[in-house]
């Protein structure tokens, strides 16, 4: 692995992903959806940190924690997911995409506060849909 493909390393970046975009488009260099701003994401790219605008129509649509292929600037694919954190949508008639490519989700609750073992429950089933392990973080009252 390359040093500018080792500073992807520690977002998650290993030998089965390379593999994935060797095999999805030739010649692209990896990056990690860091933020997602409409049309504007934020990625992780060797070495460096940029702004990159969607221009293509892709499907699936990129989210936060996603890897994808990058060409001259360019978003042109989406690697395929491992895991996709979602829930249903503000209006009820669909879903919103959360978080992509994660291992574990990280439940906390404030001791502050009754313990609201609906709210565990949801955390824990959307986590365990994803292909995610819930974590139940209790926070002490300030």
């Amino acid at each position: 692995m390359s040093a500018s493909l080792e500073s992807l390393t520690p977002l998650g970046w290993d030998p089965a992903w390379a593999k994935t975009l060797a095999t999805t488009v030739h010649g692209a260099e990896p990056g990690r959806v860091l933020q997602h701003h409409g049309v504007a994401l934020v990625l992780a790219l060797p070495g460096r940190t940029e702004t990159v605008m969607l221009t293509l129509r892709l499907e699936p649509q990129p989210t936060v924690g996603d890897w994808v292929a990058v060409k001259n600037g360019e978003i042109v694919a989406v690697l395929p997911r491992r895991s996709l954190l979602r829930r249903r949508n503000a209006h009820g008639d669909g879903e919103q995409q959360l978080a992509a490519n994660i291992d574990k989700v990280l439940l906390v609750c404030g001791l502050d506060r009754p313990v609201k073992d609906g709210r565990i429950q949801r955390g824990t089933a959307i986590s365990r849909d994803a292909g995610a392990e819930p974590v139940v973080v209790l926070t002490k009252a300030s």
